[in-house]
């Protein structure tokens, strides 16, 4: 039980730093987007002042864990609402409404926990979307055949006006840019 940090909190993955003196947690920002955000607290639990904001980055921030020293928080971004490719990043703490930048080997990963010894353990989605191509003529569908395959994310794909190539959207850089079109040939 949180007792007054409750009204802050809410459901929104509180993490204690190691010394219990400050709550990251995850707050939404729009109905598409959520921040990571500090409060300071007593030993009793009791805000100190008002909570304050940790990160800007506008991609859907959450699951905050504190590194070991107390001096970085650990987040996931793009997991929540599924329009980014998951993975984790990394902020220090003094840099209140600063830029994190992305922790190396946490591509696709989310929900990270911290251990007081500086282990990081978190969850890797295999999240793999291709794009099929499904011929419908003479009557009706056919065998799907696949068209444009990576070990990322390639989702919403478009046909050109003449019907000879796409367009998609495609998570190999790490997030969800359109791609060159394929040729359909």
């Amino acid at each position: 039980h949180l007792g007054p940090l409750g009204q802050y909190l809410k459901r929104t993955d509180p993490a204690f730093s190691p010394d219990g003196r400050t709550v990251a947690f995850s707050r939404r920002t729009s109905w598409s987007s959520s921040e990571i955000w500090l409060l300071a607290v007593t030993t009793d639990l009791e805000a100190e002042s008002e909570p304050v904001p940790l990160t800007s980055e506008g991609l859907g921030a959450t699951d905050p864990a504190f590194t070991a020293d107390g001096r970085s928080v650990v987040f996931s971004v793009g997991a929540a609402w599924g329009e980014l490719v998951p993975g984790l990043m990394v902020v220090d703490v003094s840099a209140r409404g600063g830029k994190a930048r992305r922790l190396l080997g946490g591509e696709s990963g989310e929900q990270p926990a911290t251990s007081p010894s500086g282990g990081l353990v978190f969850v890797r989605s295999a999240r793999d979307e291709n794009i099929w191509r499904l011929p419908l003529v003479e009557g009706g569908p056919r065998r799907p055949t696949q068209l444009v395959a990576s070990t990322r994310r390639d989702c919403e794909p478009r046909f050109s006006s003449d019907g000879r190539r796409i367009s998609f959207a495609s998570g190999r850089s790490g997030n969800l840019p359109v791609e060159v079109q394929a040729h359909l040939g």
